[in-house]
């Protein structure tokens, strides 16, 4: 699975890339995820290996994928956070 690096703080509040960045991450990892468990399930090691091997890595999908989840929480956080300081107020 690719590293990548954390994204910054966009400097236009209006900006959607680093939230469609972070997407493309999360799908990125979710498709690596899928091909390596299916490489895994087809290949011809011993059950009592592979079932090893699909825990480990399910272990490893899932601390990669909460990673992802919180930080596109926290890209949106800011990207409503950013609309919402540029929003007009009615008095």
């Amino acid at each position: 699975m690719k590293a990548h690096a954390p994204l910054g703080p966009s400097s236009d509040p209006g900006d959607l890339e680093p939230l469609q960045t972070m997407l493309a991450r999360l799908a990125d990892l979710e498709t690596q995820y899928d091909l390596a468990r299916g490489r895994v399930q087809e290949s011809s090691i011993d059950d009592a290996l592979k079932h090893r091997t699909l825990a480990r890595l399910d272990l490893r999908y899932r601390a990669e994928r909460q990673t992802l989840v919180l930080q596109l929480a926290e890209l949106h956080e800011r990207h409503l956070s950013g609309l919402m300081r540029l929003r007009p107020t009615l008095h």
